[in-house]
């Protein structure tokens, strides 16, 4: 080995069974986790995520004047479609969701009471089955109303798309009346005005009335009421009705009715709330494309209705003209009532609206700009990229500072909002809140637990897979298709770390990155590579040169795909899945003398693929799927000489079918992680600690971390002081959820500490002060590893 002349601090700690305490990050990601480099105190990480947030799972808990969620609401994993406040600070919520301490991959469609302590009342868990959806609940004198759409039961007992259940007993009421849906239909909204429950939906029967699609029943018998909204519309009308709310004596109505002849069309409308006879229709339109003057464009649907005082918020949807529109129902001759309208884009849907302490909130779904016109050069127009919830004032329609901007991975569409006092519950296909868009590479600053303002370009067809910080650059190595949404293929980016602008050099598009390393000369990169035509035909690893971008004339062409690239002590150690290298026989590892890129004796012959590679104190440790080295029992991780590869620690013996994917070394410990088990008998597994000096393997004393749900693999891993970083393919660990694809676990202090390394000028006993540079000599206690 090159000598040095070094002193590390030195720390004599005795081997103990250590606790780890689980720290979650305050924000995570909403896709996989591939890599993780430090610069400092920021972490750098990779993956294929698009977004990162606060983690909630598909329900969040807000204040109406503030947009940071309350981590102590319940993590739903699964989405929410339906709720409703219960009356005393809680909530009913439906979906497609599993309770934070459930496992499995299943989401059950079921109804829960959150109370408001935020616990799950324990006694209220109503299974639903249904074949589509449950739409709506609504809970009122100690019924929970459900409407949705081929509804066949509710807690066990059979069902219809219109049904009640009494949240003390858990029984179906007897009393609602069969409704007859049609093809695709059912029951999609409800409302309650006195002793009379009102509904819309998809249908052309209640109990032996024929109603098309809105109908009245009396609470208590089921009565259907002689209320008739669609007799009272044109024939030619289609009757969809999406919103219903209580105006004095009186209901409005919106939806996409009301067709007399084109082109003028209503989308609105006053009614009596005794025969539904229309008492003033609203948002009249009489030209194809409308204006503000005549409120809406003339294929709008008003979807979502709120109120407050004597001015109404209507969200209407429509090609051009998606939008909020207040209006002043006491002055509807003047400029038809218009107050103000906040332009929305095109495909915007609301679900919910809500007026509280002069705010309005509006939640929904395929949200993305808000505009203040709907001029033709909406450019000049835009104010703010949105994500399915925002506040505006009542007054003026300017938003108010309230931007929960939910994110997943998937969608991130919100389906429902309760309100209780100042209490805002939202549900729906997200999983964060105070999401930013980070489309595989997000830098976060680990003292503040803030996410930096670097944001690469956006990356689409993404998978980072590697990093690698030198000097001020960072390299980042996958597979990318499109590039600011330009067709853009390469294999491995390059940033500058004062700048975060991406750098010019480009070696182009070789294939899917699996590794990365650098040094002055070159950038070393590994994976499912080929050269592109026109070359030398080489594959799987290439040394590029950092200032051209070139690829440096080296052909090691490995047989299979390289894994894990590391730098150390002037060698290039490679892992993959390869058993010839540089037309010689080196099973899954090999390593290359710098500068020459000549191959040398490093030679373990592991019996399977390498993943990961690090070194300390003259050991190379290797990780992998491996459970045999030379002939040697050796599992997933083992320690060897840098020079020869022979063996000098072998953690675990036995076989276990896993993989260590991810390494980390610091003073006396390795801590390994990926996909294992060690003690099949221990409920430990993915992360396991090392003791170097003691040859003691820690696996469920010192490290414990159950990582589920998605397999609970762990593909990168680092450390900050005594904060050990992962991530991965996992939701929730040991149990809870406060995280996804990317966890914390603070270390005790010192478990780091315990090794110095003293490194001699020549060979000799270490004991003896004539082989060791002057001032160095290790004092006699001293644990020391050469």
């Amino acid at each position: 080995m090159k000598p040095l002349f070094l002193t590390f601090v030195l720390v004599s700690v005795a081997a103990h069974c250590f606790t780890q305490t689980q720290l979650s990050p305050k924000y995570s990601f909403d896709n996989r986790v591939n890599a993780l480099a430090t610069l400092g105190d920021t972490l750098i990480v990779g993956g294929s995520f698009n977004h990162v947030g606060i983690y909630t799972g598909g329900g969040a808990l807000f204040t109406t004047t503030s947009d940071q969620p309350n981590l102590a609401f319940p993590k739903i994993i699964g989405n929410i479609s339906a709720s409703t406040p219960d009356g005393n600070g809680g909530f009913y919520v439906y979906g497609n969701f599993r309770k934070e301490s459930e496992v499995g991959p299943f989401f059950p469609k079921r109804i829960e009471h959150v109370m408001a302590d935020h616990s799950y009342d324990p006694n209220f868990s109503i299974p639903v089955d249904v074949l589509f959806n449950i739409d709506v609940v609504l809970f009122h004198n100690g019924l929970l109303y459900i409407g949705g759409s081929y509804v066949d039961s509710i807690n066990g007992q059979a069902a219809g798309d219109l049904s009640a259940i009494n949240v003390t007993t858990k029984q179906l009421v007897n009393w609602i009346p069969p409704v007859a849906r049609v093809y695709l239909g059912g029951v999609s909204r409800l409302h309650i005005f006195g002793n009379t429950l009102y509904f819309s939906g998809g249908f052309t029967q209640v109990g032996t009335q024929a109603r098309n699609n809105a109908a009245a029943i009396t609470i208590g018998t089921g009565a259907v009421k002689p209320w008739n909204f669609s007799a009272h519309l044109p024939s030619t009308s289609q009757r969809g009705f999406a919103a219903f709310l209580s105006y004095g004596q009186h209901l409005i109505i919106g939806g996409n009715f009301g067709t007399e002849g084109l082109p003028t069309r209503h989308s609105c409308a006053i009614v009596d709330t005794l025969s539904g006879q229309v008492v003033n229709y609203l948002f009249v339109s009489k030209s194809l494309f409308g204006s503000i003057n005549e409120n809406l464009y003339w294929g709008a649907s008003v979807t979502s209705l709120a109120l407050s005082g004597d001015t109404l918020f209507a969200f209407s949807w429509g090609t051009y003209d998606t939008r909020v529109t207040a209006l002043k129902l006491s002055a509807l001759n003047v400029n038809n009532g218009v107050i103000w309208a906040k332009y929305f884009n095109m495909i915007a849907q609301a679900k919910k609206m809500e007026v509280s302490g002069g705010g309005l909130f509006v939640v929904g779904g395929n949200f993305e700009q808000i505009y203040t016109t709907n001029l033709p050069n909406e450019t000049d127009y835009f104010e703010r990229n949105i994500k399915g919830a925002v506040k505006l004032s009542t007054a003026t329609g300017q938003f108010m500072g309230w931007l929960p901007d939910p994110v997943g991975l998937i969608y991130r569409d919100v389906y429902t909002m309760s309100r209780f006092q100042n209490k805002l519950f939202i549900g729906g296909y997200f999983s964060h809140v105070n999401g930013l868009e980070r489309t595989g590479l997000a830098m976060i600053k680990a003292s503040t637990q803030e996410v930096l303002p670097f944001a690469p370009p956006k990356l689409y067809g993404h998978n980072v897979w590697a990093l690698k910080v030198i000097d001020n650059t960072l390299y980042a190595a996958g597979g990318y298709l499109y590039i600011n949404d330009v067709l853009d293929r390469r294999s491995v980016l390059s940033f500058n770390l004062q700048t975060g602008q991406l750098l010019p050099w480009n070696p182009g598009n070789l294939g899917s990155a699996y590794a990365v390393e650098a040094d002055a000369s070159n950038v070393y990169l590994g994976g499912q590579l080929t050269e592109p035509a026109g070359g030398q035909n080489r594959q799987k690893l290439f040394a590029i040169n950092r200032q051209t971008a070139a690829l440096a004339n080296w052909a090691p062409n490995p047989n299979n795909d390289v894994y894990a690239l590391h730098l150390t002590e002037g060698r290039l150690y490679v892992g993959g899945g390869f058993s010839t290298i540089s037309n010689t026989s080196r099973p899954n590892t090999a390593a290359y003398d710098l500068p020459s890129l000549n191959l040398n004796g490093f030679n373990p012959q592991t019996n399977s693929q390498v993943n990961a590679i690090k070194s300390a104190h003259g050991t190379i440790w290797l990780g992998g799927s491996f459970w045999n080295i030379g002939n040697s029992n050796a599992s997933n991780f083992v320690g060897l000489d840098a020079t020869t590869g022979t063996v000098k620690h072998k953690p675990y013996t036995g076989f276990n079918g896993g993989s260590v994917n991810a390494l980390y070394t610091n003073g006396c410990k390795v801590v390994a992680a990926g996909n294992f088990r060690l003690d099949p008998n221990a409920p430990c597994n993915n992360l396991a600690g090392y003791d170097v000096y003691n040859s003691l393997l820690q696996n469920t004393a010192s490290l414990c971390q159950n990582n589920d749900d998605l397999g609970g693999r762990i593909n990168a891993m680092v450390a900050i002081g005594n904060d050990v970083y992962y991530g991965g393919d996992f939701t929730k660990t040991n149990g809870k959820a406060n995280a996804t694809y990317f966890e914390r676990i603070r270390m005790p202090v010192g478990y780091f500490d315990g090794c110095a390394e003293y490194i001699s000028i020549q060979n000799g006993n270490w004991n003896t002060p004539t082989t060791w540079k002057g001032g160095l000599v290790p004092p006699a206690s001293a644990k020391v590893i050469v």
